[in-house]
């Protein structure tokens, strides 16, 4: 069901961080839309507070439109120093019809900012005109989330998003035109998809889809997101239940060496000695050498 599309003019579209992220790199941050038709049921966007106002059940249902967001990027970016920006959402339908988005590229690339991408979508791929003219101007990093290549996982946790098979294909399209791409392994989740057979597949498909680097992370558990990770649990993994309660007996988990712990060792037996495992090659570091 397509969701429902809310317009609205935001007073200020980006956000400017204390510090930069030390997985993205980015100092700045914009986003055109608030909640994503994806509505996969492990998103951290689905915390309380990430909703903020919002219920939590629209998280997917009702998407919010900043439909002045490509306006105020130019002037808001315009007054800040160059610093790396993640920028965009390329999510369906929203983007597809609004090309908001698309409409960001272009302020990024005319003000000459380097750019990072996380995305599920490979809708990206139609702006890869604007986005090899970024990265040849300044830099572009591009990381697709996947979680699990197996198709039952996927279709418990994430039934909506886009099938794992295009975003790698949109990964070697974006490798193929000289853009750093790579896999944010993210969550990895424990005692469903943290064995070794679920990510060596992921790092060998990161491997040969062109990705250099493989950032991983594990499942939190927080609030409404909370409870719509136990529903899926008790339903396709009940097994799994007694763990779960023992290791997020605080939210967070306790005593599991999931994350890149679980990753890093594969990496070499997987032939992936070239790709480092959550430290993607910084874009300063990528034009000194």
């Amino acid at each position: 069901m397509k969701p429902t599309y809310q317009e609205y003019k935001t007073k200020r579209i980006l956000n400017v961080h204390k510090h930069v992220d030390g997985w993205f790199f980015d100092k700045y941050s914009a986003h055109p839309y608030v909640g994503c038709a994806f509505g996969c049921e492990f998103c951290y966007c689905r915390e309380t507070k990430y909703l903020r106002d919002r219920a939590p059940d629209d998280f997917d249902r009702v998407i919010r439109v900043k439909v002045n967001a490509a306006e105020l990027l130019r002037r808001e970016l315009a007054r800040r120093p160059v610093d790396v920006i993640a920028c965009g959402d390329w999510q369906v339908p929203a983007e597809r019809d609004y090309l908001l988005s698309r409409r960001m590229l272009e302020v990024v690339h005319d003000l000459g900012f380097p750019l990072f991408i996380v995305e599920r979508s490979p809708l990206l791929t139609r702006d890869l005109d604007l986005l090899t003219d970024i990265n040849r101007r300044a830099w572009v990093g591009v990381v697709y989330s996947i979680s699990t290549l197996d198709p039952a996982v996927k279709r418990a946790f994430e039934p909506k998003s886009p099938g794992v098979k295009t975003r790698l294909a949109a990964m070697a399209q974006l490798a193929q035109a000289g853009i750093l791409v790579g896999t944010a392994l993210m969550p990895v989740l424990p005692f469903v998809c943290d064995d070794d057979a679920h990510l060596e597949e992921v790092i060998v498909a990161t491997k040969d889809h062109g990705g250099r680097f493989v950032l991983a992370g594990g499942l939190t558990m927080s609030g409404p997101q909370a409870e719509r990770v136990w529903r899926v649990v008790d339903r396709y993994f009940p097994q799994a239940r007694p763990t779960y309660e023992r290791l997020y007996a605080g939210g967070v988990p306790v005593g599991w060496g999931g994350g890149t712990a679980s990753v890093q060792p594969r990496v070499g037996g997987s032939g992936l000695g070239e790709v480092s495992v959550n430290d993607a090659p910084h874009p300063l570091r990528l034009r000194a050498g």
